[in-house]
Order: structure tokens, then sequence, then C-alpha cells
């Protein structure tokens, strides 16, 4: 079965890609609005704060939309990326449109350019499905300020198998959920890598690390604010050293170390976080399955994304 479509009509701005998606191929609009019921909402997005705080008007946006939804049909990509995620994509890329261009590009692109972390890492696969006892990316429900996601990346104690490639194509594919359905102005990261062991250090060679910056870069280039270690153990260094040589002196400038969640709560707010990290929130464990659960619904892109990964340019 080929995934490969074009959308013909604008849809309204503040549609969830996922549902955008289905909604392509189902014409009438009563059977679009039963399957859109059906879509879960992770988080919170204040598209109109957002909007404003790049001095747009919805009427603005629907015109560069226009103008990218014109210029992607005319591209060999394996979809027309509905409106949610185009907005996501020119807003990290503040309204810039040739720079949001290539970003688009490189995000169908480097799916082929670097196949170690996309080429059979559907999150159905067994392995995929391994990769929960890893770690986890977790987007918060509560922005902050209206404007920011924090998020939270957590290695869990999972070392026998573990497989660095395979684990951040796994947060890969939970972060195209927030391609597909988020918008803000930055991110914010709290890294919870209380459970690093060298176990985990030695599988993962400066090459790796350059390669993970190298897709992240390619799919969102997501605006980092700030970085947050919480409670990280000593053998953390070793990765930041690495980590360090590859970022920017500005992004490598916005990591903070905390030893303890209070210091956390100075940064982000305690209704924003879960309660094991100080905050009023649900309990991680209870968000990741809300985050297992959406995923799912994404099961039949990632059918298209793998196809057009393996396909022959």
């Amino acid at each position: 079965m080929s995934y490969y479509f074009k959308k013909s009509t604008s849809l309204p701005l503040h549609r969830d890609a996922n549902c955008i998606r289905t909604s392509a191929v189902i014409p009438d609009i009563m059977e679009e609005n039963k399957q859109e019921k059906k879509c879960l909402k992770l988080f919170q997005t204040n598209r109109d704060k957002i909007r404003k705080h790049w001095d747009k008007t919805e009427s603005e946006v629907e015109e560069v939309l226009t103008k990218l939804r014109e210029w992607a049909s005319r591209k060999e990509f394996p979809e027309i990326p509905s409106d949610s995620m185009l907005e996501f994509f020119v807003t990290n890329n503040k309204y810039n449109i040739e720079r949001t261009k290539d970003n688009i590009k490189s995000y169908y692109a480097v799916r082929k350019n670097i196949p170690e972390f996309f080429k059979n890492a559907h999150p159905r696969l067994p392995k995929m499905q391994e990769c929960w006892e890893m770690g986890v990316y977790v987007p918060l429900a509560i922005p902050h300020e209206g404007l920011y996601r924090v998020s939270v990346l957590k290695l869990l104690p999972y070392t026998a198998k573990f497989h660095a490639n395979r684990y951040h194509a796994h947060v890969s594919n939970l972060f195209e959920i927030r391609i597909c359905e988020d918008l803000s102005v930055g991110e914010i990261l709290i890294v919870d890598y209380r459970n690093l062991a060298w176990s985990h250090v030695f599988k993962i060679s400066p090459f790796v690390v350059h390669r993970m910056a190298m897709v992240v870069e390619s799919m969102s280039r997501t605006r980092l604010k700030e970085i947050h270690f919480v409670e990280p153990p000593s053998s953390i260094n070793i990765l930041l050293t690495i980590a360090k040589t590859f970022l920017k002196k500005k992004i490598a400038d916005r990591i903070r170390i905390h030893n303890s969640m209070e210091t956390l709560l100075e940064h982000v707010p305690k209704d924003i976080l879960p309660e094991d990290y100080g905050g009023d929130g649900k309990p991680l464990s209870e968000q990741v399955d809300l985050v297992k659960e959406k995923l799912m619904e994404y099961y039949e892109r990632f059918d298209m994304l793998q196809e057009y990964s393996t396909k022959d340019s």
C-alpha cells in the first residue's frame, strides 16, 4: 500500500497533524470529525500567544503556510506536511521562509542520510518496544509562560541490552508527536540521567553523539532555552564533555546542573512538573502511559516514513 498523497485544500490552523493526515484521505466531514475526536491531547498549546510573540496575525500565518504548502507540493516529499507541522517548522525558524524550507527538506532527508537511526525503527517493532525500558521522552502538558515546552528526557536502569542508536531512534519517534502537534517558541529540557551507568557511557561513542546532534538539528531546530540535569552521577561529565564539542557555545552555556529538585523549582514552576520532580503534576510514569497511547495513533504515519526512508532516491 502506498501512503503518498497530496492534499488539495487548506485546513484550519489549529488542527492536530495526525488528525489532519487522516482527514486528508477521508473527504466526508462527519467522518473526519468522528476520527478527530479519537485523538488524545497530550499537552496544551497556546497558538495565539505564540503567534503574538512573533507579531503574527492568523491571516499572516495562513499566508505563510499557503506559500510553504505550495512549495512542498512541488517537492518529492512523501506527503505535503500538515498545517500544524508547517507552523511548527516556521516558528522554530523565526518565520525565515528559506531556513524553514531547508529545515523541512532536512527533516525528510535525514531519514535516508543517517539510516542507523531510522531504518527498521518503527515503534511497533519488538526491538523498538524494548526501548521503553531504556528511556523515555515526555513533553509535559503545561507550557511555561504559555510559550516554552518543558520536556523530560529520562534514562532508565536498563543496561543489559542498551543500544545507543536504537535509544536515540526511540526518542526521535517520540519527538515526532511534537513535530506533528505542538507549537512553542522554545524548549526547556529536563535531563534525568540519574540511572546513567558506565555501561551506558561505554556504548555512547563521540561518533554516535555527533550523529545524534545532526539528527536533532535536521529534524526540529527547536530553540533550547534551558537544559537542566537533575541529580546527575559523576559519569555524566564524560558525556557532557563530548557533547560540548558539538554544541554551540550559547547552547552549552544554558546547561545547568541541579544536585536537588529544590533548585530545579527555581526555574520551572511546580504546576508544570510531575510530582516525582517536586511538582504538582501527575507522576512521570502515568504521563509515559499517555505518551505510549498517543504514539499508537501515529503507527500509520510511521508506516509511511519507513516506506520513504527505504525508497530509492
